[in-house]
């Protein structure tokens, strides 16, 4: 129940932003992903980077392709490398463009610019958008954030990264994670303990994946789909679960083993006093 209450949240969030009653301004914004920021703050929302063409690195788009975003108001940004070369040709074509960074005050993992994957974040950025835009913004008062954030810190269980974004998302949740490099092993995955790993995917849909022959498993996302951030934590709770279950039986047959050991040695004893 509380997982759906939360997805709920979420889903709402995102349609009754889009009905706040919206000041005259037109603004920009890098990526797709960030559209919930705004919602409904604007007159005009528009993205530099259609959805599955996102970057972070790389060549900006060149000046012809953005000479349609030259009457926007504001372009709001997270920061990311391609941004700078954006920013400095959207100024070029209108000087009166306003720019600022949304991620003010946001938890940011250094060069590391997936931000929406850190609830907390998403808050902070609809604030931060809601005082420059000087608009209201619906946040994610519906959601107790304190109470989701680090939820499973102190588990044992690691799980392995493969990119920026579950780096976040692990650090929100309070999840023990490990970069991993494409290339491991499964000998070299179990050697680690790791049972999950999280890599990303292009498309839309979280894909849950129990390789042949395998014990690990392999949770590929969209990085640039700010909605999976809870998508994700379902195959988490079920490999944890099994996780859990496998250290309890350890531990039993630990006591076990223990207590035929002291049986043995008190039966030992027994046999020397009645040789003596």
């Amino acid at each position: 129940m509380a997982n759906k209450l939360v997805l709920g949240c979420l889903t709402f969030f995102t349609h009754v932003v889009m009905a706040v009653q919206p000041p005259p301004y037109n603004v920009l914004l890098t990526y797709p992903a960030l559209g919930y920021v705004i919602g409904g703050s604007a007159r005009t929302v528009d993205f530099v980077f259609s959805r599955g063409d996102e970057r972070i690195y790389g060549e900006a788009p060149p000046k012809e392709k953005l000479q349609k975003f030259r009457n926007v108001d504001y372009y709001i940004t997270i920061g990311a490398p391609v941004e700078k070369e954006i920013e400095k040709t959207l100024l070029e074509l209108n000087p009166r463009i306003k720019v600022f960074a949304a991620t003010n005050g946001c938890h940011m993992i250094e060069g590391n610019y997936y931000p929406w994957y850190y609830l907390r974040n998403i808050d902070e950025m609809a604030w931060n958008c809601r005082r420059a835009l000087k608009s209201d913004v619906v946040s994610l008062g519906c959601i107790d954030i304190g109470a989701l954030e680090n939820s499973c810190r102190g588990e044992k269980m690691t799980v392995g990264v493969m990119h920026d974004a579950f780096e976040y998302w692990c650090r929100f949740w309070g999840i023990r994670y490990l970069r991993l490099p494409e290339n491991i092993s499964d000998a070299d995955l179990m050697a680690k303990d790791i049972r999950l790993v999280y890599k990303a995917r292009l498309g839309h849909k979280v894909r849950v994946i129990q390789p042949v022959k395998s014990t690990i498993t392999i949770v590929e996302a969209d990085p640039f789909e700010f909605e999976h951030s809870y998508e994700l934590y379902k195959p988490y709770l079920k490999v944890l679960r099994a996780f859990r279950l496998e250290e309890e039986e350890k531990k039993w047959k630990m006591e076990e083993e223990k207590e035929q050991k002291e049986k043995v040695r008190a039966e030992k004893g027994r046999n020397v006093i009645s040789t003596n």
